[in-house]
């Protein structure tokens, strides 16, 4: 199991790198910026670590991802509309962490998770409802907000 804060320099790889799989450690504090212009990763997944704050905007530089998991951690943040721009998301899971607010705004993102699959938004903070065209681009209808 690995341990400390995320170093500054792991964004250097987001050019090199498909897949950036730290789950299950000891990570903890902010997440550092991930993603920079030309990133080539397709996989985060820093779920079951100890991440707090907000969620690094650097994400919407990574263009070609398809699956993003910041599960099980303590980001304190509003819903990330603007992961909504990147072209190729298919999964986003955000499930156990203090995320809060209402989720609304979508209609003025252009793409509007446009591949979207699976979202696990569940375990929040979130209040209000969920409008019905949120994600009006889902196929499958795998949404969950529980409690």
């Amino acid at each position: 199991m690995m341990t400390g804060t995320l170093p500054p320099c792991l964004s250097n790889l987001s050019n090199s790198l498909s897949v950036l799989d730290l789950k299950r450690n000891d990570f903890h504090g902010p997440m550092i910026s991930t993603c920079t212009h030309g990133s080539l990763l397709k996989t985060i997944d820093l779920r079951e670590n100890q991440f707090t704050g907000l969620v690094s905007k650097s994400l919407a530089n990574c263009t070609n991802l398809e699956f993003l998991s910041l599960a099980d951690n303590s980001f304190e943040d509003f819903f990330p509309l603007w992961l909504g721009t990147l072209p190729k998301l298919e999964v986003v899971i955000l499930r156990s962490n203090k995320f809060y607010g209402q989720i609304h705004g979508l209609s003025t993102i252009t793409s509007q998770f446009s591949k979207l699959r699976i979202i696990d938004i569940s375990n929040n903070a979130f209040s209000g409802q969920l409008p019905d065209k949120t994600f009006p681009h889902m196929e499958c209808n795998e949404i969950c907000f529980y409690p």
